[in-house]
């Protein structure tokens, strides 16, 4: 008898206890902070819209649910909803890390590991290979206190309907106790026949309730070492799916993954977010597809395609709607999140090659090739997906997906739907429009009984105590016999009916219903077998074949290994086979796909036959096929699709790529790298790409520019270590050729000897070559000594095997060169030289350094750049040099030669601070209290207290107030202090602490905030100008010159004080007893003018309104906590100039 491995109970551990209905029922056992019962859900239906003929209604809120991330319906309708209360209460994100380690071990550290202590974290988490390493870093960071990063408990919410009146009245704590340190944010469950699969970094657990409390008895850990970094809050587990091949699917963010797997070794998903899939008992666990950032939820449409939406990187790139394939790469890696312009060639690119190489971009000529593009750019926060199963909405939904969009406000969040047109072997996107909006979705999943429910995070990005369940849903189908249908034969299950019912049962309209019946005769076995086969060979029904055709090729995944099924085998072989040659392209192209899984060698003449097949999808699973069947015999076949193909169809390329590196067959590859097609050389090195074999560096010598850079990027990118001597020494034929010069210079840098230290520094003096390329030379030859472990390119985790290399290699190389590097055209150039010299000890450049302050022609910054790199040196000309900038007349560097004076005691320092101060200018005075800082003595104190007193008296410009309170705060002494929280206080107005930052910003520092700061993320949701942005929040524009700056700065640290036009959520109950829900269009003295989603414009008078309830804004709360005062002073500068 055969059976579908993890449908029977699993070998299970008790839970951790949890609460039981009756015990939720009373309000103390409930978890703190969860809202009350009221009335709002009710009332937030009238900011809703739904296309015509539809309708939304509530079905459960708060208390019975709160902060719900994720939910799943099981066959009864009931709800299994994640909550999270560890959001902000426990699991930490790389983009805090400035503020993470604790007071008592940052007070013992130097100056220099203070400054660089964010970096030094951020590499700690991009190094980490185990959760385990994760978490004894942080508790090394966290005093060793490892209570501090558990935090409350996620947990399974059960909620049900007990009293049959189709309104969930009853809830309990399916499931708790998930609160260690490594725990991260619960984001996936899915329900089947009463088992639950729950996703929680790092584990993939199995959970079941076996008394029927409500409750889940067992659990167990199907797969463990998911999330091995902290990164980024929400790029967690989700997904949880079953796909057609009985096997269940899930999506993990880019915090990684190092996942033992049974006999040995691990899945190891180093640098990006991907897709697993396995046995529904965790069994064959294996990874399908990666390249992601932070995929949420998974669907499948009716042909077994699987798609995602993936998150953009609030770096000016969009989300995306993608197609899923194995072995797909969307192309995303982490190391674009903090490439911070370590590399010249992309310092002005936010994400480095992520957006200047336009790898998220549809496709396009220049595309990446190793990557699978995507479907197309949608949404803006792309969460809960889902696809129409095919009854409890009309006809014009069949063929639909619906995705969530979540920007942090229900007023421009909701959920979308849209077709897909085949485009050769993907997709296009078609019709998109809003299903249901003004709703801040978080999950979306179709019911039993008709229509699609909502999961409501309610308002903002922080958990609020509550949460809602919708369902819009079709008044016209009340009573409509396909909805009962489904209902009943879903809520009854398939166990008890007999084999011919199950075959008719794969004809259904519902997919639930079809996929419930074929898994149920994969089980039945033999039995079972016979109607799959009757199905998959003569059904009229289109559908029904494709699921006999899944089923059987689940019954082949159950005979491997079997010795007495095989004629059961044989026969399942061969009936497949047989439909490689089947009038519908759909049968054929699954035929393909089952058989290719099977390793069925039986196929492998149709398969081959299949790969000349006219439809695009079927040669494609046809190559993908005869790839698993690894048979040289097929080289011809899949040839000839890459030749025919010639690279215009990246979903054909890659099943090419995919067969080629499935035979591992390095003397095949490099025989192709010679072929006289393009298509196959790229197909050839994108093989190698993936089997790391350093033959790839011969790509280099190309004819085809497109093929060299691919191999440039394999070698740097992939990357494949043994081909970087390759390409070192490898001559670029076009300088300007980004792609490949920023990765020659790497490859020169991490390569490592005399002659690349050599090249490097003759193409940073060749004054022929691109400016960017010489800078990029000359910054990567100041590195040599002390390289960083992130990658100068793709910026990931990369370290050399040394930690540090002899400096005077690089400086030898440099040192004939210095002089007129020095005297260079370019600032760039000459600013990157005085970085390498100073970087590199090269003293003997200190007597040009000290020539260049003295240069009254040279520019302000590069005298500026020569007077530190002499400090650097600790030269013997730092004494006059410092003089002659004094004298210079020239503001910052004078600046820079007090700050020099007060850290080094040359001179005295604070009668220069003093001076500055009396008659400098206002970035002099700036300057000068900053350097005061460095000055430790009670003249120093005495000046100190007096700026204080000043400042306090008003009798200062307010631009100095953020310096001197930042001064003040270094000294840690009781008087300045208690001075400073005085004047911070003000005048006890919430904006009083921050009244400093309105004035004496660094407007271009601002914009580096605004664009690059990850942390902070302005450009996720906003534009400005002609840059890149989101469409989240409102446009930037012209800010300046609408409203002043307090506005700005309020809107920054108490974003709901003031919400722009168009953007502010309200709900108006008027004196007459009538709600009004929508936008705020206008006000007034006199009226208040809404944008109802129901009635239009609706005109209220002021003197009518009896209550009003606000949504909150999207705008995160905290900026005023993770932006120190000069930050948010910077980045209020910059918003002033946008006018």
């Amino acid at each position: 008898m055969l059976a579908l491995a993890g449908l029977f109970l699993l070998p299970a551990t008790k839970l951790p206890t949890a609460l039981h209905a009756a015990e939720l029922a009373d309000p103390a056992n409930l978890f703190k902070g969860v809202a009350p019962a009221s009335d709002e859900g009710e009332r937030a239906l009238r900011s809703f819209t739904v296309p015509e003929g539809l309708q939304v209604e509530l079905v459960a809120a708060e208390p019975l649910l709160a902060n719900g991330v994720a939910f799943s319906i099981d066959e009864q309708g009931r709800f299994y909803v994640v909550e999270t209360f560890r959001h902000g209460a426990g699991i930490l994100d790389i983009r805090g890390r400035r503020g993470w380690p604790k007071e008592a071990y940052r007070e013992d550290l130097p100056r220099e590991r203070m400054r660089d202590l964010a970096d030094e974290v951020l590499d700690m988490d991009l190094a980490v290979e185990t959760v385990d390493d994760r978490v004894a870093y942080l508790k090394n960071y966290f005093d060793h206190n490892a209570e501090s990063l558990a935090g409350t408990s996620d947990r399974i919410r059960f909620i049900w309907d007990s009293d049959g009146d189709g309104k969930p009245d009853k809830s309990s704590v399916f499931a708790d106790g998930f609160a260690r340190p490594e725990d991260g944010l619960a984001s996936g469950v899915i329900s089947r026949r009463g088992e639950v699969w729950f996703t929680n970094i790092p584990d993939l657990w199995w959970l079941r309730d076996n008394d029927g409390d409500g409750v889940a008895d067992q659990r167990r850990s199907l797969g463990h070492g998911f999330g091995i970094r902290s990164g980024f809050l929400g790029h967690d587990m989700h997904g949880l799916v079953f796909g057609p091949d009985g096997k269940l699917y899930f999506t993990i963010g880019d915090r990684a993954a190092n996942v033992p797997v049974a006999g040995g070794g691990a899945l190891h998903v180093q640098d990006s977010g991907a897709v697993f899939r396995c046995n529904p008992d965790g069994t064959g666990m294996a990874v399908f597809a990666t390249g992601l950032r932070n995929p949420q939820e998974l669907t499948f449409d009716h042909h077994g395609n699987l798609f995602t939406g993936d998150n953009n990187s609030d770096g000016g790139d969009q989300a995306r709607w993608v197609h899923l394939v194995e072995g797909g790469d969307s192309g995303w890696r982490i190391g674009y999140q903090f490439q911070e312009g370590s590399d010249a060639i992309y310092s002005q690119q936010a994400r480095g090659p992520w957006n200047a190489e336009k790898m998220w971009h549809t496709q396009h000529d220049e595309q990446p090739a190793f990557l699978v593009p995507p479907v197309a750019i949608l949404g803006n926060g792309p969460s809960g997906v889902s696809y129409y199963p095919g009854t409890g909405l009309s006809e014009r939904w069949n063929g639909q997906f619906f995705m969530v969009d979540f920007r942090g406000q229900a007023n421009n969040s909701g959920v979308h739907s849209f077709a897909l047109n085949p485009k050769g072997a993907g997709f296009e996107l078609a019709n998109p429009e809003r299903f249901i909006w003004s709703v801040l979705a978080t999950d979306i999943d179709f019911g039993v009984d008709g229509g699609l429910y909502v999961l409501d995070w309610v308002q903002g990005w922080g958990v609020t105590g509550k949460g809602r369940i919708y369902r819009v849903f079709d008044p016209g189908l009340q009573g409509d016999p396909a909805i009962a249908e489904t209902k009943k034969l879903l809520r009854e299950g398939m166990a008890n009916r007999s084999p011919r019912e199950l075959g008719r049962l794969l004809a259904s309209q519902d997919y639930r219903v079809r996929l419930d019946a074929q898994f149920e005769l994969v089980r039945r076995g033999e039995d079972g077998l016979r109607e799959l086969t009757r199905a998959a060979r003569q059904s009229r029904d289109h559908a029904a074949r494709l699921h006999g055709v899944w089923g059987l090729g689940q019954v082949l995944h159950q005979f491997r290994g079997q010795v007495t099924a095989f004629r059961a085998r044989r026969d399942t072989v061969a009936t497949l086979v047989a439909l490689l040659a089947d009038a519908s392209e759909q049968v054929r192209a699954q035929a393909a796909k089952v058989l290719g899984e099977a390793r069925a060698g039986e196929s492998l003449a149709g398969l081959i036959q299949l790969a000349a097949d006219p439809d695009a999808t079927v040669r494609f699973h046809a190559v993908m096929g005869l790839g698993k069947l690894n048979q040289l015999s097929a080289l011809p076949a899949i040839l000839t699709v890459l030749r025919e193909n010639n690279d215009a169809d990246p979903l054909l390329r890659h099943a090419g790529v995919m067969a080629l590196t499935s035979f591992r067959d390095r003397d095949t590859l490099n025989t192709l790298a010679k072929d006289a097609s393009p298509a196959v050389r790229m197909a050839s090195l994108l093989a190698m790409r993936r089997l790391k074999y350093d033959d790839i560096g011969q790509f280099l010598n190309d004819a085809e520019s497109r093929i060299v850079r691919e191999a440039a990027r394999a070698i740097n990118d992939g990357p494949v270590n043994g081909a970087t001597l390759a390409l070192a020494a490898h001559e670029p034929r076009d300088w300007s050729d980004a792609v490949v010069v920023g990765r020659w210079v790497n490859a020169n840098l991490r390569a490592g000897n005399a002659s690349h230290a050599r090249k490097l520094a003759e193409l940073g003096a060749n004054a022929e070559m691109p400016e960017s390329v010489r800078q990029d030379a000359l910054l990567a030859l100041g590195d040599w000594g002390n390289p960083s472990g992130r990658d100068r390119v793709t910026g990931n985790w990369r370290p050399l095997l040394v930690s540090s290399r002899d400096g005077v290699v690089p400086a030898n190389a440099l040192k004939p060169h210095v002089t007129g590097l020095f005297s260079d055209k370019s600032r760039r150039v000459q600013l990157a030289t005085i970085a390498a010299v100073a970087k590199l000890q090269i003293t003997e450049a200190s007597d040009a350094l000290a020539e260049l302050v003295r240069n009254d022609d040279a520019s302000e910054a590069v005298r500026v750049a020569a007077l530190n790199a002499l400090e650097t040196l600790n030269s013997a000309e730092l004494a006059a040099a410092l003089e002659a900038a004094t004298a210079s007349g020239q503001e910052r560097l004078a600046s820079a030669a007090s700050a020099i004076r007060a850290r080094t005691g040359l001179g005295d320092a604070l009668a220069q601070i003093q001076a500055d101060l009396k008659s400098g200018s206002l970035t002099a005075r700036q300057s000068a209290i900053r350097s005061l800082a460095d000055v430790k003595s009670p003249a120093a104190d005495e000046v100190l207290l007096a700026l204080l007193q000043d400042l306090q008296a008003e009798k200062l410009p307010p631009a100095l107030g953020v310096d001197i309170l930042d001064v003040a705060a270094a000294r840690q002494q009781e008087a300045f202090t208690q001075l400073a929280k005085a004047i911070e206080a003000g005048d006890g107005s919430p904006l009083a602490p921050y009244r400093f930052t309105l004035a004496g910003g660094d407007a271009e520092a601002g914009r580096k905030i605004f664009f690059e700061r990850e942390d902070v993320a302005c450009v996720r949701c906003h534009q400005s100008g002609l840059e890149a942005g989101g469409e989240v929040g409102p446009k930037l524009d012209g800010l300046a010159s609408r409203v002043t700056p307090e506005y700005i700065l309020e809107s920054i640290v108490n974003p709901n004080a003031h919400i722009a036009a168009g953007f502010e959520n309200i709900m108006v109950e008027t004196k007459t007893g009538t709600w009004v829900a929508g936008l705020i269009k206008s006000e007034d003295n006199e009226n208040l003018v809404i944008n109802s989603p129901e009635d239009g414009l609706v005109t209220i008078p002021v003197a009518d309104v009896k209550t009003r309830q606000r949504g909150a804004s999207g705008m995160p709360d905290g900026m005023g906590q993770i932006l120190s005062r000069q930050n948010l002073r910077d980045l209020l500068a910059y918003l002033s100039t946008l006018k």
